[in-house]
Parts: C-alpha cells; structure tokens; sequence
C-alpha cells in the first residue's frame, strides 16, 4: 500500500506538468489576479482532474474490465478540439479594455480538468493493474495520483501568477498571442493523435 501512495504521489506531480495540462494553465492564470487566486484555480482544475480519474478509474476497476482504445481516442480528440478553441479565445483582443480572455471562474476550472481528467484515465487505470497487485492498492494510488496532481498544478499556476503579475502590460499583450499558438498547436496535435486512432 506504501508503494501505491508513493507512486502515486510521485506521478500525480510529474503529471501536471505535461504539455496539453501546461496549455490549459495559460488559461487559468491569463489574467494574473496574482499567485493565490491563480493556485486556487490551479486546485479546482486538479479536483475535477482528479474527480473523472476516480470515478472512471473505480468503474473500470470494479467490474476488472479496461477502457477500450477508441474511447481514449475520442477522449484526446476532444482534449485537442477544447485546445485550439482556447488558443484561438486567448488571441483574440478583448471586446473591453478591462476584459479577461482567461478561465475566469471555479466551474470553467473544473469543467477543464474534468476533461483533461477523462482524456487520461484509460492509460492511468492500465498503469495500476501492471503496478499494482489487489484492488484497493490501484483505488488508492489513482486517488493519491490526483492529489499530487492537484497539488502540482496549483504549485505551477501560483508560480505562473506570480511570473506574469511581474510583466508589464504592454508586454504582457504581446504574450498573449504566442501563449494562444502554443495551445492551439498543442490542441492540434492532441486531434491528430486521437484521430489516427480511431
């Protein structure tokens, strides 16, 4: 059991700092309400990261069945279609001065991570049954996965807080655009990998 919360904790952490989770933390810190504000939206996008981990983790392993590959397909297809959409957003001028192209509120948070949360889960449930021998020790290393993981990308989105909150406007604008090519790009990949499976 040791070895499952170790692992899990180990790998929770590493995880929220891949590429597509990276991307969606330009849109969480976009408009740089500091550190705080940022790493607790950095928290929310990890529970609903962590809430369809469980869930879909704890159906899967109950009934001893695997996920099949399509769904982890269809999963990352949607995963990189949400992405572009949020480079595009995050390029486009606001429609007010004092507007925000960022994820502004806990539910869009949320609703983001649950995504990324489902677009991982089948490679996540095939890790705990080669790593793991009994059922609870999977459960337990799937939970403490998300916990690191939400851990993790509060950490990465206070720091992204407190780096942007330091840049100048003017600056800050010309970011912005290359932030939004980046996660559209990476978005774009997510489909071709997902469309190349099904």
């Amino acid at each position: 059991m040791l070895s499952a919360v170790v692992l899990g904790l180990a790998q929770g952490i590493q995880h929220s700092f891949e590429p597509d989770h990276l991307a969606a933390l330009s849109t969480l810190v976009g408009d740089r309400r500091g550190a705080w504000r940022c790493a607790q939206l950095g928290a929310i996008w990890g529970v609903g990261h962590t809430s369809t981990l469980c869930l879909v983790g704890a159906c899967v392993l109950a009934v001893d069945a695997g996920l099949p590959d399509s769904a982890d397909h269809v999963f990352k297809l949607a995963v990189g279609v949400f992405l572009v959409a949020l480079g595009i957003r995050s390029m486009l001028p606001p429609r007010r001065p004092q507007a925000s192209r960022a994820i502004r509120t806990p539910v869009q948070a949320m609703l983001v991570g649950m995504l990324h949360g489902l677009a991982g889960s089948s490679g996540l449930i095939a890790l705990a049954v080669a790593a793991l021998p009994t059922f609870a020790a999977r459960i337990v290393y799937i939970a403490v996965f998300g916990l690191g993981s939400i851990g993790g990308m509060a950490g990465v989105s206070a720091l992204a807080g407190i780096g942007f909150g330091a840049v100048r406007d003017d600056v800050f604008a010309l970011v912005r655009v290359p932030l939004g090519i980046v996660t559209a790009a990476i978005g774009v990949q997510s489909i071709a990998t997902g469309w190349a499976g099904l």
